[in-house]
């Protein structure tokens, strides 16, 4: 099956599950797995890999909103990952960048192990993460205080607290899409989190090195995305048998794009916001007085727009 990364508006609202921790996650993690390997036999032929690094020139990146709220004196780690809107190295290189190769012919399963990210410092052990739907998220906290991890836009039956050297907090997406990790104990800390329908995906690390390998030989496509900023790039390269094709980006921030984009974003949340609230007094005129909550589930939270899916 040929996979396609495609950039889209999805919005994820959380529900309400009868059901307990434990059994929603198996029975999510379990289907998912029926799912990605039921309709075709997992691929079996010959793979190569792809690897290289990522880089970024433009303007620099602006300091984000809620550094305000980082402790000073405190919280480091926080500090040096979330105090600007993307992270880059002296010379150019990209820090958690969405790296995933699509377009090629062959089902590849979910991996059985976790992803699994650590919370230490206020911060969580990256900004970006990337899985398969079928997967799950374990968070470990190394530090010092409680932490309540919570991933925004997934049911949540219950906030669980991780315990400073105790067993991870398992958080399971219910859908591929876009989804936020946070800590609503330091909630400046988060990390944006897709989750996609296929397993060649990777996040680049501080030096913005990637590689993704067991990818099925042919012609590929690899694309690149920077989180926040929707900054994209893409090249159709040719994986062989054996070997390690060399994929280089080179990606532009205008800030006067990224403030241009916020604009529009919140002009049609606006739009979207007055649309709703016409309806529910629509609603309310039919109804005599009484109407329905327009906007979903009582706790229900959206994630910020743009997601990586399959189509």
């Amino acid at each position: 099956m040929k996979y396609v990364l495609i950039i889209v508006a999805l919005v994820l609202s959380a529900g309400c599950r009868s059901e307990s921790p434990k059994e929603s996650e198996d029975a999510v993690v379990n289907q998912a797995r029926l799912e990605a390997t039921g309709q075709a036999a997992p691929y079996a032929g010959a793979t190569g890999s792809v690897a290289g690094t990522i880089r970024i020139s433009g303007d620099p990146p602006p300091l984000l909103p809620d550094l305000a709220e980082i402790p000073v004196g405190k919280c480091f780690k926080a500090h040096e990952r979330h105090r600007h809107l993307f992270r880059k190295a002296p010379d150019g290189a990209l820090a958690d960048v969405l790296v995933a190769v699509t377009e090629y012919d062959g089902e590849i399963p979910a991996p059985k192990q976790p992803v699994q990210v650590t919370i230490e410092d206020c911060a969580f052990s990256q900004r970006t993460i990337a899985m398969m739907m079928g997967q799950k998220i374990e968070v470990l906290n190394k530090g010092p205080a409680a932490a309540t991890p919570q991933l925004i836009g997934s049911p949540v039956p219950a906030l669980r607290v991780a315990v400073p050297g105790g067993e991870p907090v398992s958080l399971i997406p219910h859908a591929p899409g876009k989804y936020r990790l946070v800590d609503r104990s330091h909630e400046f800390a988060f990390a944006e989190v897709f989750v996609l329908n296929y397993p060649t995906v990777t996040v680049t690390d501080v030096t913005g090195r990637f590689e993704i390998s067991g990818i099925p030989i042919g012609d590929v496509r690899v694309s690149a995305l920077l989180p926040l900023t929707e900054v994209t790039s893409d090249q159709k390269v040719t994986v062989r048998a054996g070997q390690t094709t060399d994929v280089q980006f080179e990606l532009t921030f205008s800030l006067e794009d990224w403030k241009s984009s916020l604009a529009e974003e919140a002009r049609t949340r606006r739009e979207q916001a007055a649309a709703r609230s016409d309806d529910a007094k629509d609603q309310s005129k039919q109804t005599g007085g009484h109407t329905q909550n327009p906007s979903g589930p009582a706790g229900s939270e959206a994630v910020p727009n743009t997601s990586a899916v399959q189509q």
